[in-house]
């Protein structure tokens, strides 16, 4: 059985973290290793084999650890990092599977954990009100809006999706922030 997604309250929290340190000041691209530094998260940069992106976990001394594949390509990387800070900022992801050390029983039981990182990063990396005018604008391609935020097409597109797939939140959200 699948675990219902959490996305609003995971789009909520990213969006705070947003304000917490103003981002929204901030040119883009969001500087995502300032973000998960100013957290108090470790990054390393290594090389693995191509299947593997990043994970969060903790070092012997108990501070957390993102660990990264440093031959992804780079927007990919941007990515990986912001997800992986979503498991650790997410209360229901780091505390039960890292803290915990409870590993899923199959992929199927953590569907919804890979699901609301990936929202969480899309907001972190694309923030709504820097994405959406580009995103409706016609004279903007997908590719310039890649380029803008530094990220894969592939995520431009899902943070589109994820915007229609949550319209009554980001229009009450745009009401609260005029």
């Amino acid at each position: 059985m699948r675990m219902p997604i959490q996305g609003e309250k995971v789009l909520t929290m990213a969006r705070n973290i947003s304000y917490f340190i103003s981002l929204q000041k901030e040119p883009l691209p969001v500087d995502i290793d300032w973000v998960i530094k100013r957290f108090g998260v470790r990054i390393i940069y290594k090389d693995f084999p191509p299947a593997f992106d990043a994970l969060i976990t903790h070092s012997d001394a108990g501070y957390p650890l993102i660990i990264a594949n440093s031959d992804k390509p780079p927007n990919r990387l941007r990515f990986s990092l912001a997800h992986e800070f979503g498991h650790y900022i997410i209360p229901w992801h780091y505390w039960e599977r890292v803290c915990l050390g409870k590993k899923p029983l199959h992929l199927e039981s953590e569907y919804h954990l890979e699901v609301e990182a990936n929202l969480f990063a899309g907001e972190m990396l694309m923030p709504y009100e820097k994405f959406y005018p580009l995103a409706i604008d016609p004279k903007v391609s997908v590719e310039e809006i890649s380029t803008t935020f530094k990220t894969s097409v592939a995520a431009v597109k899902s943070r589109y999706g994820t915007i229609l797939r949550y319209k009554e939140f980001y229009e009450e959200v745009s009401k609260e922030n005029k």
